[in-house]
């Protein structure tokens, strides 16, 4: 995009502006600028905070992964400072799955497929890990496009599953019955301002 749609993007996220409208159209698109808003201030507190807690929380998924025999896991959006613990502790659990991040970027995922490798190769050695790991298709795509081929984990880094109520119904048909959802919890009002309700977590 041109220097002056990044102004419009810019402008809205630090005035106020409908960051719901402007972020699909600009954003998400764009990993070097999505990559641009999260590492700066104010965002950059958040969206660490949150990858925080979705760290904090791979170690118990990866344990009901390998528990209940999930050969799936889908990162949506991912979020590849998290994917790799999670992928680290299925490792660990004795666990066999297929990895996808699924995002509409190529960047995106490139960049998680390359974190993940990196890790997994030095905490494991190569031989190990691809054992346990293997990755799937790897193409750009949509969220509402994805099908698993049975019960899978499907995992919201970061948050993600708060934009939208439908993502909770998205959710839980890729995960299948016998499959799991990681994810926040929490959920805006659908009537309410996405602008004052992203601005005033930031």
């Amino acid at each position: 995009q041109s220097s002056r749609e990044m102004d419009v993007v810019w402008k809205a996220l630090e005035w106020g502006g409908r960051q719901f409208e402007l972020f699909p159209r600009f954003m998400y698109n764009d990993y070097e600028g999505w990559k641009a808003v999260v590492e700066s201030r104010p965002y950059n507190a958040l969206h660490k905070a949150l990858a925080e807690a979705d760290t904090a929380i791979a170690p118990e998924a990866a344990k009901l992964i390998a528990k209940n025999g999930i050969r799936e896991v889908y990162s949506m959006g991912p979020s590849p400072k998290v994917d790799r613990v999670l992928l680290e502790e299925i490792v660990k659990a004795g666990g066999k799955v297929t990895y996808c991040p699924v995002d509409v970027n190529p960047n995106a995922i490139k960049a998680a497929l390359d974190e993940v490798t990196t890790h997994l190769t030095s905490a494991f050695g190569s031989e190990l890990w691809k054992q346990h790991v293997s990755f799937g298709n790897c193409q750009p795509t949509d969220f509402d496009k994805v099908k698993s081929s049975g019960p899978a984990c499907v995992f919201y880094a970061g948050g993600t599953i708060m934009n939208d109520r439908a993502f909770w119904r998205q959710a839980g048909r890729i995960a299948q019955k016998g499959g799991i959802v990681v994810a926040s919890a929490a959920v805006n009002r659908d009537d309410s301002d996405h602008a004052e309700y992203w601005l005033s977590m930031y």
